[in-house]
């Protein structure tokens, strides 16, 4: 296990376009944070990449939102919006998975905007499995290492044109430095580091994970690209969460 205060994060570039680099999730969201509180709770073009061998999810726990606020939501939950692991955990195959995660929102709203595996799994009027898409074409692609396979999450068919409310994850990439290794790229255009960024960055690294394990493939890091990043709490609020 790596502790989350084993190196420290580092940070590149000016004013607008920022850049963190970390060993682990929880040091990147950290370093980022304690910027926003010196930029006035925002900042534009954030850029954050962590490794995927460097993730203790136990750790996460420990700077959990709802832990400081009622108001705020548990990171756990946050996390499986993006990949639902303890569904994943009780299915037998990837088939079994998408259907007991259908039956499971199967009363809600499953293309809301906060299920982004909903939408993984069942994208648009043409209800695309783009999740089962990309591990098919990493499985028979002879070169696919030297592609880029898209997720969608938003689009000008599924989501109405709002400056608030809409789907703030757009797209996830899934690259190959090598014919080993994979990697993935995140884009949000709205980012909020108080209550969802840390708990996003876990549901990535799993998103990661999985698509690794199903094509034989070794995680190697998360990118995470915040056109718009901001906390709307008080800095003693953010400051108590991030321990800052």
């Amino acid at each position: 296990m790596i502790s989350p205060h084993a190196r420290s994060p580092t940070k590149v570039g000016r004013a607008p376009a920022m850049i963190f680099k970390a060993e682990s999730p929880i040091e990147a969201w950290r370093a980022t944070s304690r910027h926003l509180l010196d930029s006035h709770k925002e900042a534009y073009n954030v850029l954050v990449k962590f490794k995927s061998d460097h993730v203790d999810e136990s750790l996460m726990y420990d700077f959990d939102p709802s832990t400081v606020s009622s108001k705020l939501d548990r990171i756990g939950d946050v996390a499986n919006t993006i990949f639902p692991m303890r569904t994943w955990e009780n299915s037998a195959d990837r088939a079994s998975f998408y259907d007991r995660y259908h039956r499971a929102h199967a009363r809600g709203h499953t293309k809301s905007w906060g299920t982004y595996f909903g939408r993984f799994i069942d994208f648009g009027d043409s209800n695309v499995n783009q999740l089962e898409n990309v591990i098919r074409a990493h499985q028979n692609w002879p070169g696919s290492h030297r592609a880029a396979f898209l997720m969608h999450a938003s689009s000008a068919e599924t989501d109405n044109l709002r400056p608030r409310g809409g789907p703030c994850l757009q797209y996830v990439q899934f690259n190959c430095p090598t014919r080993r290794t994979m990697s993935l790229t995140a884009v949000y255009r709205n980012h909020d580091y108080c209550n969802k960024a840390l708990g996003n960055f876990f549901g990535l690294n799993r998103l990661l994970t999985f698509v690794c394990s199903e094509t034989g493939r070794i995680a190697s890091s998360v990118t995470c690209l915040s056109i718009h990043a901001y906390f709307d709490v008080a800095l003693s609020t953010q400051r108590q969460l991030a321990r800052l």
